[in-house]
């Protein structure tokens, strides 16, 4: 009797307690129960409630005894009052930061987890206005971006959509799903360029070629400024392999090819995958996730995302004072790294020339693709197709020509070898550094047709303009096509494409014709040079 609920009534000790317990509902224990053939000894509340849960519920008999419900069933009972605990959990998804666990998954499919049909958050998080929870199907919860985090997700205490999007951290990392690349050792050759050198004979009457040489050598880049950047490079890839495991990390441009000067940058290409990435979109997202790497070790400096058409992430190394410019999956920088150390290889007046014409550009202030005018590359391509075509006899011959297998656009990187077999070539042309430079600046002050000629180096010649447009590539565009016009070897579009603004092309070609006559008529470096050698 103590543990009974009592009703004081006044009359305490005259009532039946039993005989008042009787006439309670059976459910709740607190009400009057209602008197009649269907009332099931309930009260009114208890059988109100009663017959909302009296429809079968044919989800959960699907889910515990595994025989399908009808589909108008289905739809009828959609709304359920708690999930099955016999319900099979979600496998586990991918994990969107860990890139190479997609990577050798498949080969096929380019589309990543992170791209498939946005759903809002208010389709993945239950309704809880009522006691009825409202369940998605598992395909959507899979591939929510806000669901992948665990199969074990907690459906009752997830945070608001504001809070999600303003929590620190690193930025969601959108990775297609393609093969690793693990890199290639081929490619990282350890050895400087062109170590031990010294100058060719040349004709001891002329000051002009002893200068150049001069020139060239004390601004050049040296064994130990190589040897840094190799070191930068093997400490940037362990750090780089904790996110990204089968990753390949490529020293590509001058510090590979010997076309560089001792300050010269180092660009690097960090390669995901053996297919294209797209720039816009996932290459940025990967370099903001590098950036928030990097940003844990104090010896980078000044890190930042530069967006353009190969976005990159520029930062300086503040042991070496080296500044890096690292950009995602740019598979023609690769390729033209091989190609231009090979050219590079075949004659020893290739690096002093470039090296040069690129010191005279600086002095100009018309090697600046910010600025519109000529960036390094295109100089370098520039030099190579002067001795190519107008060089009687050629100085260097056409390699895409003379071996098409081994530097084709489509060749798997992991392939290439930046020591590649040469060809028999020598040339029979012995102008000096002198004449050759002299030669250069007449060219195209003087002789190329800029208004409707391309300079093709894969071909070895000049080519039409109107050949150029119409070149099969999903990357060449007609309006790239205007003032200065350079073939790029590998995806033929138009390196010189930033000079769009005929007054920059104008100062550029007014540039060519002043030095030419300036050094004609003085045959010596301050004549073209006034003292403002800016490297």
């Amino acid at each position: 009797m103590d543990n009974k609920p009592v009703f004081c009534t006044g009359v305490a000790s005259s009532i039946n307690i039993d005989a008042l317990l009787s006439l309670l509902c059976k459910s709740c224990k607190k009400n009057i129960k209602k008197i009649g053939n269907d009332s099931n000894d309930l009260c009114d509340s208890c059988i109100a409630q009663s017959k909302k849960c009296d429809k079968p519920n044919e989800v959960n008999l699907y889910f515990n005894h595994g025989s399908a419900p009808t589909s108008s069933a289905v739809n009828q009972n959609y709304e359920i009052s708690t999930p099955n605990p016999k319900r099979t959990l979600l496998p586990a998804p991918v994990d969107a930061g860990n890139l190479n666990s997609d990577l050798n998954n498949s080969r096929k499919s380019p589309i990543s987890l992170n791209n498939s049909p946005e759903l809002s958050l208010a389709d993945a998080v239950p309704n809880h206005s009522s006691r009825k929870l409202k369940w998605k199907s598992s395909v959507q919860e899979r591939f929510h971006p806000r669901l992948n985090a665990s199969p074990y997700h907690n459906r009752f205490n997830r945070r608001s959509e504001d809070n999600i999007k303003n929590q620190p951290g690193p930025p969601t990392l959108h990775v297609p799903q393609r093969r690793s690349f693990p890199g290639n050792q081929n490619f990282y050759d350890r050895s400087s360029p062109f170590p031990s050198w010294s100058p060719p004979a040349y004709n001891k009457t002329d000051p002009l070629s002893g200068e150049l040489w001069q020139l060239f050598y004390e601004n050049r880049q040296t064994d130990d400024v190589f040897n840094k950047k190799m070191a930068l490079r093997d400490k940037l890839h362990d750090i780089l392999r904790h996110k990204f495991p089968s990753s390949g990390l490529y020293v590509v441009g001058s510090s590979m090819t010997g076309l560089g000067v001792k300050s010269s940058d180092i660009d690097m290409c960090l390669m995901l995958t053996d297919s294209e990435v797209d720039q816009q979109k996932e290459a940025i997202g990967i370099l903001h996730s590098v950036k928030f790497l990097f940003k844990k070790y104090r010896f980078l400096h000044d890190i930042q995302v530069i967006y353009a058409k190969v976005p990159i992430l520029k930062f300086v190394d503040l042991e070496s004072g080296i500044e890096v410019d690292l950009n995602i999956n740019n598979t023609v920088g690769i390729r033209n790294t091989q190609l231009l150390t090979s050219y590079s290889r075949i004659d020893k007046r290739l690096p002093p020339l470039v090296v040069l014409v690129k010191i005279w550009a600086r002095c100009h202030d018309i090697n600046d693709a910010k600025n519109n005018s000529l960036s390094s590359y295109s100089i370098v391509l520039m030099v190579i197709h002067y001795l190519q075509c107008r060089c009687r006899p050629p100085v260097l011959p056409c390699l895409q020509l003379l071996q098409p297998d081994r530097f084709l656009p489509d060749t798997d990187i992991r392939q290439l070898k930046l020591q590649e077999e040469l060809p028999n070539f020598v040339s029979e042309n012995y102008e000096d550094l002198g004449s050759l430079f002299i030669g250069f600046l007449k060219y195209f002050a003087e002789e190329f047709n800029f208004e409707e000629d391309v300079m093709s180096v894969r071909l070895g010649r000049v080519i039409p303009k109107i050949q150029a447009i119409q070149n099969s590539s999903p990357k060449n565009k007609q309006a790239h096509w205007k003032f200065i016009c350079i073939e790029e070897p590998f995806d033929f579009t138009n390196t010189a494409r930033v000079c769009f603004d005929e007054v920059v092309f104008e100062h550029i070609h007014h540039t060519f014709i002043d030095s030419y006559n300036r050094i004609t008529k003085i045959s010596k470096l301050s004549s073209i040079l006034n003292d403002k050698i800016v490297i």
